[in-house]
C-alpha cells in the first residue's frame, strides 16, 4: 500500500511511504510486515502484534483506525487478503 493515499499523509506533507504485508491466506494470517515512512515505528506495531499472535485477518481488517493516521494504510490491503474485496 501506498501511504500516499491516506490522509496523513497529505496533511503532513509526506511524499513517499509504504507498508508491505505477507499473509497466509490458507490460515488467514499475517506472516510478515515491513514498512518505510513518517512514523513507521509507530504504525508497524499493529502488523507485528497481528504476526506474533495470529490474529485473524478478518479481525484486523475490522479494527477502525483514528483519522487522519498513517495505520489508515491498512485499511485497503487488508480486506484484500482477508478475500473481503473483489
Amino acid at each position: 500500500m501506498d501511504l500516499r493515499e491516506v490522509a496523513r499523509a497529505g496533511a503532513d506533507g509526506a511524499r513517499s511511504g509504504r507498508i508491505l504485508l505477507t499473509a497466509d491466506r490458507a490460515a488467514e494470517v499475517l506472516v510478515g510486515a515491513a514498512a518505510i515512512g513518517p512514523h513507521a515505528d509507530e504504525w508497524l506495531g499493529e502488523a507485528v502484534l497481528a504476526v506474533r499472535a495470529r490474529v485473524p485477518m478478518a479481525v484486523l481488517a475490522d479494527v477502525m483506525h483514528a483519522f487522519p493516521t498513517f495505520a489508515e494504510g491498512y485499511d485497503v490491503p487488508l480486506p484484500e487478503l482477508a478475500g473481503e474485496c473483489p
